[in-house]
């Protein structure tokens, strides 16, 4: 922040759109300050910064709160503690925010009661929200902050739902609550189920938690991407992408919304795809026939081997026969892609 502050910083201040700070320390004064220096910013990225604890008068910061297209933490796993209530008072620095991304790390010790030392002076209004390997007592934290203090469930505008998760049952009955309050607001939902470390003696390859969601609930939901991500190597890969579509399975078979227009699979997958092609895609094209609303059944693959589109065909004739099926190189192909495959 030095070069911003120095005379050729302050000449592009105004043009600064894009802003990523990585690591060491930020208050929340400092942060007021920042913001207010760089009228232009429509992105922030924290990765792995610290917001310390500080006396400061959280009401009397004088905040010039303004709107902002995407705000995204990564937060390393022993930051849980000491600056989790900064980084949801954050939020409380703008009115409107496009998308909200939290990337966690893996300690799930709560050891502090944060809610009551929440401060927005406002609402503040989310439109999509993304968690992605956050441990479930913070996430809890965060998913009951937005659904009781932003205001953004409460009028519908929260409407894009992304969640990364293993799909164990401890994790998917801490989303219920959320899930339930969003419900009606929800018309994007995209699922990535990240089955690390994956063996048959772990019960990954138990996906009924995941199908446990209260998907039925989403009555406007009209697109849903689920993403098939091997996540890393090693010679479970074939199971972990089984286990991903046999959980996906039994989530649409179970409780498909009625008004659901488009299912995308986005396969983030570069192993050899006769081992896709082994996968049970009879059986989401069993459950898909089912759903009567849908109008189009999309597949993005990714681009670093041919895709047998013939094969795959005659594995869902149904879909096939109703002519909703389009298949096509995935738009973004690098690692994290998947939170920009498109829904629509």
């Amino acid at each position: 922040m030095a070069f911003l502050a120095s005379p050729g910083g302050q000449n592009i201040r105004e043009y600064i759109r894009r802003l990523k700070l990585e690591r060491g320390r930020a208050s929340m004064q400092f942060l007021v300050d920042l913001l207010a220096n760089l009228p232009s910013l429509r992105e922030l990225d924290f990765a792995h910064v610290r917001f310390p604890k500080d006396d400061v008068d959280m009401a009397g910061l004088g905040r010039p709160r303004r709107a902002i297209d995407k705000l995204v933490f990564s937060i390393e796993y022993d930051q849980w503690d000491d600056s989790f209530v900064n980084i949801l008072n954050i939020l409380g620095l703008f009115t409107d925010i496009g998308q909200l991304e939290y990337w966690g790390g893996v300690k799930d010790e709560r050891q502090e009661d944060v809610l009551p030392n929440l401060y927005w002076p406002e609402p503040v209004k989310i439109r999509s929200l993304v968690v992605f390997e956050v441990p479930h007592l913070w996430l809890s934290v965060i998913l009951e902050a937005i659904s009781k203090k932003s205001g953004s469930l409460d009028d519908g505008t929260l409407d894009t739902l992304t969640i990364g998760l293993e799909g164990q049952a401890y994790e998917v009955e801490t989303l219920m609550p959320f899930v339930r309050a969003a419900a009606p607001c929800i018309r994007r939902l995209r699922l990535n189920p990240v089955l690390t470390g994956l063996d048959d003696s772990y019960g990954y390859d138990r996906p009924e938690e995941l199908s446990a969601l209260p998907l039925e609930e989403c009555v406007n939901l009209r697109s849903l991407v689920l993403v098939i991500d091997e996540h890393e190597e090693g010679d479970g890969l074939q199971v972990i992408t089984e286990t991903q579509l046999e959980a996906y399975i039994q989530l649409l078979d179970r409780c498909a919304p009625n008004g659901i227009e488009r299912v995308v699979f986005d396969l983030r997958c570069t192993y050899d795809y006769e081992v896709f092609l082994g996968m049970n895609w009879e059986g989401m094209d069993r459950v898909l026939s089912k759903i009567k609303s849908l109008q189009s059944v999309r597949v993005d693959y990714s681009h670093i081997r041919k895709f047998p589109v013939d094969k795959f065909k005659a594995l869902v004739p149904m879909t096939v026969k109703r002519g909703i099926l389009h298949i096509q190189p995935a738009k973004y192909p690098d690692t994290t892609g998947w939170l920009q495959t498109p829904f629509e």
